[in-house]
């Protein structure tokens, strides 16, 4: 019996070791590490990295399934098996089906799916043995060599992940003078600047993943009666966001969020045009291809200092604005709203000469030559006619089981718009930048499931570590509900290099929380 103990805990050490590896990985090096892959000669179609870890973790959960005598197999856990076959079979027949229809670009849409498996999986090999003081101090050494030296800085949206994991792993620390240390050290040198300088999606995951934390915490001091930390602590937070925002944020970026008049406006307008070419736009056919293959690297682009605190990034930065005169102002014009009301819209002067340009000649075959507004605001108007195809397409054509894998999505409206040739281009087909949409855009109502399950086990999670009164806890659900939120609005569980940690770290998560539930009984 220890001997099939201490083997299924080296088959666990293996597995996390890669999941660890893996997303250190696609943290650092990005699209290029999730693009290693292999070709084998009896496979049209690339093997990449990503799917070669979950043949291995497959592979070590069988080995380990064997020396614990099949325990998954037993009720009730066998009950959950038969959900993880009934949801791996639905993937298989759709992604052969579409890789028959379409070609190889079903098994990349079939892996907004299959990405899953690794919560599961990861959920299976948790043994806390492996995240004993001596491993903790590992990972807690690299996530703050990631975070602090500059040239080894982790994708910008991973930052928040790495800094809450760090205080995560800080909370199991219980020599106070070491903990507290270490939290000082993490405040003063974290690339705060660069996380609210960064995308609109980014600052707004942030700021709810903080504020789902802060939540957390006043919950526990409400239970243990502290009203002086609650209002403390909520006033630091907006005082905190508020001025990062402020003084850091790129400002046309956080205003146009919340123009929601001219966004209403510009969509209309959009939406004109779309109408009045739609008739004569003809989707041309373009190559597809699974990836595009000229993307640089996202590692080692910093040519600052190796080591510089924010506080002085920060410090030069006020002295800048202030000692800096403000630029004059560009001209601007003022061009009447769609709805023939009063209101107008403002927009650069080189945008609304693009207008009346595009008003008297039209593009050719339907289709405009540029855009017809270069606002920031066009990312959202880029968004929701995409999000808008996608769900009439899906509603009118399969709304159970959703669209076919193979089928490279194009949306009619922005090509209309002139607002993707780039990406057309490139690879012949469109991502959404919702996560959720291009769930239900492929699996439908089952697709909805799916989601709602995703989003039980959080707040399933969330309430066990209430309950359980664990901080650890409340780090990890804060960065689990970043993902979720950044899920909304960029390429994230369709990509290997974010799916694969966000699944792995639910599985961990949802392991741990079973754990100190547990141990509470």
């Amino acid at each position: 019996m220890n001997n099939q103990g201490s083997f299924s805990d080296i088959l666990d050490y293996i597995a996390l070791s890669l999941l660890c590896f893996f997303a250190a990985g696609y943290s650092l090096f990005n699209r290029s590490f999730a693009q290693v892959h292999l070709q084998l000669p009896f496979f049209p179609f690339p093997v990449f990295i990503g799917e070669i870890l979950l043949t291995v973790c497959f592979l070590l959960w069988i080995g380990k399934e064997i020396i614990q005598g099949f325990r998954f197999f037993r009720p009730p856990v066998s009950r959950r098996l038969m959900g993880v076959a009934i949801f791996g079979m639905f993937i298989f027949l759709k992604a052969f089906t579409g890789y028959l229809e379409h070609g190889s670009l079903a098994l990349r849409n079939a892996a907004l799916f299959y990405y899953a498996f690794f919560a599961w999986l990861a959920a299976s090999f948790y043994n806390k043995k492996f995240f004993n003081p001596r491993m903790n101090a590992i990972l807690l050494f690299y996530l703050l060599t990631s975070l602090v030296i500059r040239p080894f800085h982790c994708y910008t949206y991973f930052m928040f992940s790495y800094i809450f994991l760090s205080l995560a792993l800080m909370s199991r620390i219980r020599a106070r003078k070491i903990r507290w240390s270490l939290v000082a050290f993490l405040l003063l040198f974290s690339p705060y600047l660069t996380i609210f300088n960064s995308s609109r999606a980014n600052i707004l995951a942030c700021v709810v993943g903080l504020g789902t934390f802060l939540i957390l915490k006043l919950i526990q001091n409400m239970v243990k009666i502290r009203p002086l930390r609650i209002i403390i602590s909520g006033g630091v937070f907006l005082a905190v966001t508020v001025f990062f925002v402020q003084t850091f944020s790129r400002p046309e970026e956080v205003a146009s969020v919340a123009r929601v008049e001219s966004l209403v406006a510009q969509f209309k307008e959009a939406d004109r045009r779309i109408q009045e070419r739609r008739a004569d736009y003809v989707m041309r056919d373009v190559p597809v291809q699974l990836y595009a293959k000229d993307h640089a690297v996202d590692f080692m682009n910093d040519d600052g200092p190796i080591l510089e605190t924010d506080t002085v990034v920060m410090l030069r930065k006020i002295k800048h604005e202030i000692t800096t005169p403000e630029p004059e102002k560009s001209s601007v014009v003022s061009v009447p709203a769609p709805d023939s009301s009063s209101e107008a819209m403002t927009i650069p002067i080189s945008s609304a000469s693009e207008i009346a340009a595009h008003v008297e000649e039209g593009g050719a075959s339907g289709v405009e030559k540029e855009p017809f507004s270069n606002e920031p605001i066009n990312n959202i108007l880029w968004r929701l006619l995409v999000w808008r195809d996608m769900l009439r397409d899906v509603t009118s054509a399969h709304p159970v089981v959703g669209m076919p894998f193979g089928k490279p999505f194009r949306s009619a409206s922005i090509e209309i718009l002139g607002w993707n040739k780039l990406e057309l281009e490139s690879v012949g087909w469109m991502e959404p930048h919702n996560s959720y949409v291009h769930i239900f855009y492929r699996a439908g109502w089952l697709g909805l499931g799916m989601i709602a399950l995703l989003l039980w086990m959080v707040i399933r999670l969330t309430r066990g570590f209430v309950r359980s009164d664990d901080v650890t806890g409340f780090f990890l659900i804060a960065v689990l509900v970043y993902w979720l939120v950044v899920a909304n609005f960029l390429v994230t569980l369709e990509l290997p290099f974010f799916a694969i940690p966000f699944w792995s770290l639910l599985g961990l998560t949802w392991a741990y929380g079973k754990d100190v539930s547990s141990a509470r009984c």
